[in-house]
């Protein structure tokens, strides 16, 4: 955030004020009016989003070419579909999967369906809100119901762990008030927030918001499902 660093200045003294006499009766009160007034400021700005999956090289490729594209049925079907076409899926387990999805029912998961996710802190693979995602290709959607050890074996043995950052339009985020907090949090020199602040948008991210395209296997020499 560089403009308006006046008043955002302003701003964060003021939670480092209220912060210190924290004990006082209406302090948390006047710390959500501050983070209130906060959002409004900084609502045409930009933030950072990690986003955790493990990718085939063609998916790494799609993020590249056409940015993030949030979940839906087609796209996961279509994911499966070339995973199948390219030799890393067999029918038989793709419809294995197909079948045990999330998408597989008449009512689709309203925590998945046109959104993407992201945290707003590079957190390390083995913690428990990113290390799945990590594990097993294909992500929750593909995983959540299945409890097929050779459905969940190839998953783990498919594809490369990475960490795409991303450039986020505060205005497109979801749960903003969060991110606004921790932001407070950080200034005030206690790290994140306790709730993690994770987010999702509801639009697709064109390919100039990918600022980099993470594979751990190579910047750890090791895959995550062996940490």
């Amino acid at each position: 955030v560089d403009r308006d660093s006046d008043l955002l200045s302003s701003l964060f003294d003021e939670a480092l004020r209220l912060y210190c006499k924290a004990n006082r009766p209406n302090s948390e009160f006047e710390l959500a009016r501050m983070a209130e007034r906060l959002k409004e400021t900084v609502l045409d700005r930009e933030v950072f989003g990690w986003h955790y999956s493990r990718l085939l090289p063609n998916e790494i490729d799609n993020f590249r070419k056409f940015g993030a594209r949030v979940s839906t049925k087609e796209r996961f079907l279509d994911r499966l579909g070339e995973a199948e076409v390219s030799g890393h899926l067999s029918s038989k387990i793709a419809k294995k999967i197909r079948d045990s999805s999330y998408f597989s029912g008449v009512d689709s998961p309203a925590t998945r369906v046109g959104k993407f996710w992201m945290i707003g802190t590079r957190l390390d693979p083995v913690y428990r809100g990113v290390g799945d995602f990590l594990r097993y290709w294909g992500g929750e959607v593909a995983r959540k119901n299945s409890n097929d050890l050779d459905s969940m074996r190839l998953l783990s043995s498919l594809g490369r762990p990475c960490i795409i950052l991303l450039r986020v339009p505060i205005s497109d985020i979801r749960y903003v008030d969060r991110i606004v907090r921790a932001m407070i949090d950080i200034r005030l020199g206690l790290g994140l927030s306790a709730l993690d602040p994770d987010f999702y948008i509801e639009r697709d991210l064109p390919p100039e918001a990918i600022l980099d395209v993470i594979d751990l296997n190579r910047e750890t020499g090791s895959d995550v499902k062996k940490v």
